[in-house]
């Protein structure tokens, strides 16, 4: 699993620039590489769980998008088809409102105890296929639309507290 996670984890454009080419220069042959992690892990030692952080401060929209939202937008996104992941969101976890508001929505915990061998492989590509599906969104209305049924638009989860 941590291996797909690992293969996947970097956002990758490609393109030319023209500020690297002078005007003599064959511009044909220059072309620039940016990677960007679209999101990062520490390899378990032990456990049945994975924590990842998105780094959605690398999204095409997050100067557009509050990125509380564009994390909420990612993990229903991860629950359509054809990716079908169900990850927890980190704030769920957070062990205060403060954590839970500042921190919490970057991560997000991967259960790879839950589920058969041969299934972890394939739930990880889609994992990591469902984070670059999103990585691709450019428009605003493309988050709305992912958004449009939900009822907690910018709060990962709400916290029933048991009397």
């Amino acid at each position: 699993m941590c291996g797909i996670l690992d293969e996947g984890k970097w956002a990758v454009k490609t393109g030319r620039r023209r500020s690297l080419v002078a005007d003599d220069e064959d511009q044909g042959e220059w072309s620039v590489v940016e990677k960007s992690p679209m999101f990062s892990f520490d390899w378990p030692l032990g456990g049945m769980f994975v924590w990842v952080r998105l780094h959605l401060e690398t999204h095409p929209l997050h100067r557009k998008v509050a990125l509380p939202r564009l994390a909420r937008a990612q993990w229903i996104l991860w629950t359509t088809v054809p990716f079908l992941v169900l990850v927890s969101p980190g704030n769920i976890f957070a062990p205060s409102d403060d954590i839970r508001d500042e921190q919490g929505w970057k991560y997000f915990r991967l259960c790879f105890a839950a589920c058969n061998e041969d299934e972890v492989e394939p739930l990880a590509h889609r994992f990591v296929d469902g984070i670059k599906k999103f990585w691709t969104i450019k428009e605003i209305e493309k988050i709305d639309e992912i958004l449009k049924d939900d009822d907690q638009e910018f709060g990962m989860t709400q916290v029933m507290k048991l009397d």
